[in-house]
């Protein structure tokens, strides 16, 4: 059921605070605090004291909390708190990719700076920071380690005033040729080409399906979807000076408009029709290469901050697992801040305690912290595939002040993973002042299962093209706040809870 009420410490703003009340019973675990290795699932983080205990964790002594300014306030009168202090830089590094002395053999500092940030990334120790100067960096970033507390984070800074680009595609050209298929007419005006093996050996994007049978498994509502376009589609994207191509079902496609892409079986040739009819030897083309553009490959690091990038072009598959263009990869205590993720083929960030839904428990190698205190704020996110971000275990996180514009160009809203936000499993989660315009076949902000205690307050949906609306707070049992949001312009309903 759902009761309008004006709440205890709400302004007097003219907009009716919308109270998501319990309809069922719900049972959690009883978990001592101070304890995390012991939680098997995300409802145990239902016990705010629990959660409390892990907000403060992860340090050598417990993390002091502090007010926002001004203090707010969830549901259960309980005030959220931030753990985040002001950052102190042991040692700060330098990469600038332009720098005519740059190389990798560098000590790092301003005048021999190191020429790429996966240089960085696997000699930062807690305290550090790395500079990050102008420049397009075509690599994945992996995080060796994280820091040892808020005073003690590992921080990614891009400087200020220049344009810090972290891209998953790569330049490519190649023998062009008229395009034929065997058994089929050609197409006119397309063209076709091998795929170089020097880009795509060891990790190759258009010899994968979006969302393989073996994944769609772990979602039996996703099922009915296996083998059908865009689910089997390549993850490969292509750009044509700058601009994203559309993929194609069939070949016979190409010969309908400009500006498309057909992968032959195998993921070893290309056939496309430029934008324009340009001739493709006088354009230029690249490809996406790698699954992401900053992630870990250890899970659970803590205490990184990634601030003012640009990331772009990235072959990341359909969740689940949720899998981001910028992955926290089971991380806490991250701070994501000021950055541009655009044009992704899914997830342009996952924030989540754990990237699939199943199986229940969690399975024993989730690190402990998984999923706890993460901050994103003040990032865009433009054209994603799937949705802006996505976080299944999202304990006591802070997300604010986020846009998000374009997302869900798939247009696989059956398939239940889209939005412009799509946040699973809050537990005493604060959501505000986002701003979401132009989903296309996805809800605004979708609040995913089994929340608790969470308040979405201050955001603004506008234009989101969707069955269910502006926003969408799902399956939740225990009570949340949903308070002076503005949707507008918005198929479906405006609010919808089910």
């Amino acid at each position: 059921s759902a009761l309008f009420r004006v709440l205890p410490r709400q302004s007097a703003t003219g907009l009716l605070p919308f109270l998501l009340l319990p309809c069922l019973g719900f049972w959690s675990t009883s978990i001592a605090a101070g304890a995390p290795a012991r939680l098997l699932r995300c409802n145990d983080f239902n016990d705010a004291a629990t959660t409390r205990a892990c907000v403060v964790a992860g340090s050598d002594a417990p993390l002091p909390l502090r007010s926002l300014d001004p203090p707010v306030f969830l549901l259960d009168g309980t005030e959220f708190k931030t753990w985040e202090q002001a950052p102190e830089h042991r040692r700060t590094f330098h990469v600038a990719q332009n720098h005519a002395r740059a190389s990798d053999d560098n000590p790092g500092t301003e005048d021999r700076p190191w020429k790429t940030i996966g240089r960085a990334a696997a000699v930062l120790e807690p305290g550090d920071r790395v500079l990050v100067h102008e420049g397009l960096y075509r690599e994945w970033v992996r995080p060796a380690r994280g820091g040892a507390g808020p005073r003690q984070m590992i921080t990614y800074q891009a400087v200020a005033g220049g344009r810090v680009i972290l891209t998953g595609s790569e330049r490519f050209g190649g023998k062009w040729r008229p395009s034929t298929r065997e058994g089929s007419p050609a197409s006119p005006k397309a063209w076709m080409v091998d795929l170089p093996q020097a880009i795509l050996d060891g990790y190759n994007p258009f010899a994968r399906e979006n969302m393989p049978a073996a994944e769609a498994k772990r979602m039996p509502w996703a099922t009915r979807q296996t083998g059908k376009f865009p689910y089997a589609a390549a993850q490969g994207l292509v750009f044509q000076d700058g601009r994203r191509l559309r993929q194609t079902k069939t070949y016979g496609e190409l010969g309908a408009a400009p500006g498309t892409y057909w992968v032959e079986p195998g993921g070893r040739r290309l056939h496309l029709r430029p934008f324009g009819d340009k001739d493709p030897g006088t354009a230029a083309f690249e490809l996406t290469a790698r699954p992401f553009a900053f992630a870990p490959e250890k899970a659970g690091l803590g205490f990184l901050r990634l601030d003012g990038f640009t990331v772009q072009h990235v072959a990341s598959c359909f969740p689940m697992p949720q899998r981001g263009a910028v992955s926290i990869n089971q991380g806490h205590h991250w701070i994501i801040q000021n950055n541009v993720v655009r044009q992704v083929n899914s997830l342009g960030l996952d924030i989540a305690r754990r990237p699939y839904s199943r199986p229940m428990p969690e399975p024993p190698e989730t690190p402990p912290l998984a999923g706890v205190a993460n901050i994103v704020r003040r990032n865009r996110f433009l054209d994603c595939g799937i949705c802006s971000m996505q976080g299944l275990g999202i304990i006591a996180g802070l997300v604010e002040d986020n846009a998000s514009s374009g997302c869900g160009w798939h247009r696989v809203e059956v398939y239940c993973e889209t939005g412009g936000i799509k946040l699973h499993y809050t537990k005493h989660a604060l959501i505000r002042r986002n701003f979401v315009r132009g989903t296309i076949d996805a809800p605004g902000i979708w609040i995913d299962h089994s929340n608790a205690n969470t308040r979405l307050t201050a955001n603004v949906v506008v234009g989101a093209r969707s069955r269910c609306g502006g926003i969408f707070f799902e399956a939740s049992c225990r009570p949340n706040l949903v308070d002076h949001n503005i949707v507008w312009d918005c198929t479906g309903h405006g609010l919808y809870q089910h």
